[in-house]
């Protein structure tokens, strides 16, 4: 090989080798999972069968439960900053601050909940889908002077 074409050689094999580990050199190892769909919850136990629809794109994720036992439908925006909202129960103010964003394939939720009595509750929810394509929820919730709270949600994929 003359010095001119081992020169040209170890040029494109420098450019070739970085770009094998460079961001987005592989789109399927970096595509986040949309967790849009109607889900059934199936761990805990104490959970199963409860249904909620989930609303996901690029911007935005909203959660609805179907049926009167889970609670008030949520929305979260998935850009990184901080969202306050301020609900009226029983003639006095709470106030949600609220922020998502992803790290890695994980879509990483906090909620502060602020009381009108000085309490303060901490949720963080971590979604993620598992090998078998159910929806996991990693959900740890911490309130002053109590010990924290973790479950592990699993959801099944309706339909």
């Amino acid at each position: 090989m003359t010095p001119m074409k081992l020169a040209a050689a170890i040029a494109a094999a420098c450019v070739l080798v970085p770009l094998a580990g460079a961001p987005g050199a592989s789109a399927q190892a970096q595509q986040r999972p949309n967790f849009s769909g109607r889900w059934v919850i199936v761990q805990p136990e104490k959970g199963a069968g409860h249904e909620q629809v989930i609303k996901h794109d690029d911007k935005m994720l909203s959660k609805t439960p179907v049926g009167d036992r889970g609670g008030p439908p949520s929305t979260y925006q998935i850009d990184g900053i901080e969202h306050r909202a301020v609900m009226s129960m029983g003639g006095e103010q709470i106030v949600t601050v609220t922020k998502a964003l992803w790290e890695g394939n994980t879509l990483v939720v906090t909620i502060v909940e602020n009381y009108p009595n000085g309490m303060k509750l901490n949720v963080k929810e971590v979604w993620s889908l598992d090998a078998q394509g159910r929806l996991v929820v990693e959900q740890t919730e911490t309130a002053e002077r109590q010990k924290p709270q973790v479950m592990r949600i699993v959801l099944q994929k309706k339909g």
